[in-house]
């Protein structure tokens, strides 16, 4: 008729989660449970077996992959803004900016003498 009640750690462990884990789903109203006791400094809860099998009902999920209606990014050929050229040519136009910077730098300094300017 009545089914034994569990302790937070036994329940915790009856999920394979931790209890502070446990603790959180029940402050976010996903596991019920029962308070026992008269105490309302520190309530003492305990879990009914029911209800863990309904929560974990609940946390159930299928996942298919990929998502339906995403965009898959990475594929061979493709460019997100219509632009020609895939990955490998983006990075070496990228590199190839880097590169330009540096050797723009590295003459400035070689005009300055190495010493930076302060804009007087």
């Amino acid at each position: 008729m009545f089914s034994r009640l569990l302790t937070v750690r036994e329940a915790a462990s009856a999920l394979g989660i931790s209890t502070r884990m446990l603790i959180g789903h029940v402050k976010c109203g996903e596991l019920s449970y029962i308070a026992v006791g008269s105490g309302t400094l520190r309530q003492r809860r305990m879990f009914d077996e029911a209800d863990l099998e309904a929560f974990k009902e609940r946390q159930r999920r299928i996942e298919v992959w990929p998502p339906p209606g995403r965009i898959r990014r990475g594929v061979a050929g493709s460019s997100l803004n219509g632009e020609g050229g895939g990955f490998m040519e983006r990075r070496a136009a990228l590199k190839a900016e880097r590169q330009k910077a540096r050797d723009e730098r590295k003459q400035a300094n070689a005009l300055t003498g190495g010493r930076r300017s302060r804009g007087c």
